[in-house]
């Protein structure tokens, strides 16, 4: 999930399910990942941060949002892994 926020810095939400060939991370299996990009618009190659990695009940904030003095919070309300594909649910405030 893309998060645009009309500056060079977008946001983007995603589910490191650890199966197949993503089985071997070394980092945030089966979580929530908050990555932020540097330029490029999610279009072409830029610089990327791993900001956050998340549980259920788990929340990240960003502060400032989109140069609004507003705050933008992901929550994490549920991970599944019982079923196929597992899948995560969230809420974005």
């Amino acid at each position: 999930l893309k998060i645009e926020t009309g500056t060079s810095q977008d946001y983007f939400v995603g589910f490191n399910r650890a199966v197949g060939p993503n089985a071997q991370n070394a980092e945030a299996d089966n979580e929530v990942t908050i990555i932020q990009v540097e330029g490029g618009d999610g279009l072409n190659i830029a610089q990327s941060y791993l900001k956050a990695h998340l549980i259920s009940g788990e929340v990240y904030t960003i502060g400032n949002f989109a140069n609004t003095e507003e705050p933008l919070s992901i929550k994490v309300t549920s991970i599944d892994l019982s079923t196929e594909p597992g899948s995560a649910d969230i809420n974005i405030v």
